[in-house]
């Protein structure tokens, strides 16, 4: 008789250790996976958001095309997809952007309605001026670690001359769109 009571003590302390092993590895499992899924941002901004797909898009198509030189069509398309990805960012940063994108989208489409406009080139820099003030100011708010990016996109958005045909400043112009798209993505 002390034999069985010995034995369902046993397998009643048995139990005991297996419920709790088991309810210590699902808290556990459920800590881990909270935390894995948690967005946090670190100290210089970065890792808030996790790949916004119209970011995401305009990324790709900079890339998709980066070996050619831009034309006229290529930059109206990348300027607007860049204003897109640029409105995108700021909404998953609940930031109110002050430059009016849609100005920047209207300079952007001007450059393909009438071929023999001598303007191209003021419109593609007011665009990139308006698109790289944006992402400036949401860096400084949002993104304090890539002020040296947004300084250099600023930088690029200046080099692109009002009074240069587009077809001889193609590389400044590319070099903006590269490096907006950069910048892009390291807040993405």
């Amino acid at each position: 008789k002390v034999m069985n009571v010995k034995k369902t003590q046993m397998s009643k302390s048995t139990g005991y250790s297996l419920l709790s092993g088991i309810s210590i590895f699902a808290l556990f499992m459920f800590i881990s996976s909270c935390s894995s899924t948690k967005k946090t941002m670190s100290k210089d901004g970065m890792g808030m958001h996790k790949n916004n797909s119209t970011v995401a898009a305009f990324i790709a198509y900079v890339d998709a095309n980066n070996k050619m030189l831009p034309d006229h069509s290529y930059i109206n398309n990348a300027l607007v997809k860049l204003a897109d990805a640029t409105n995108a960012m700021a909404g998953e940063n609940n930031y109110a952007i002050t430059p009016d994108l849609n100005k920047a989208k209207d300079f952007a489409n001007k450059i393909t309605q009438d071929a023999n406009e001598t303007t191209h080139s003021d419109n593609i820099r007011k665009s990139a001026e308006i698109l790289s003030d944006a992402l400036q100011n949401m860096q400084r708010s949002k993104y304090p670690g890539l002020s040296s990016s947004a300084t250099e996109l600023k930088g690029n958005a200046d080099a692109i001359k009002s009074n240069v045909l587009v077809h001889n400043q193609q590389a400044a112009i590319a070099t903006f769109l590269k490096n907006s798209a950069g910048l892009l993505q390291k807040m993405n």
